[in-house]
């Protein structure tokens, strides 16, 4: 499985998002400035993210997007679900033959469950503050 542009400048978006402390909208040319992203492609990421219930939106001089929940229930399984669809490492291999089978329930079915588990496991609050103890060390900005 090789993650899209979509998903890869959504998790970039949604977690610079949440960054901002989540008590205002935020534009998206102000995430596209901080995260050096096309302002356009993130207006197509954004649309799929919130036609998935991830981001609320507000039109207007101080609109802009919201995360729709808090970040601690927000896993990276659920965004990237919304932003690419199906997240199997084959794409649900054809199994016509007992080789093929015998390799989708010896190898793929398990990677498939080890990066469910994985991307169950991380929440955009961890992402969150896995970055600002990276900050803190580092001393670097968003």
């Amino acid at each position: 499985m090789k993650m899209s542009t979509k998903g890869r400048y959504g998790l970039r978006a949604v977690i610079d998002l949440a960054l901002q402390g989540g008590e205002h909208y935020v534009s998206l040319a102000e995430i596209a400035d901080r995260q050096d992203l096309s302002l356009d492609y993130l207006e197509l990421v954004f649309s799929a993210l919130r036609k998935g219930g991830i981001v609320k939106s507000a039109a207007g001089l101080k609109g802009g997007y919201l995360l729709n929940m808090e970040p601690a229930q927000l896993t990276l399984y659920r965004l990237l679900t919304v932003l690419e669809g199906d997240l199997s490492v084959t794409g649900g291999s054809c199994t016509d033959t007992l080789y093929q089978r015998f390799l989708k329930e010896q190898v793929w079915d398990p990677m498939d469950g080890i990066l469910q588990a994985l991307l169950q496991s991380i929440t955009i609050q961890d992402m969150m503050d896995d970055y600002g103890r990276k900050q803190k060390i580092m001393g670097a900005s968003l």
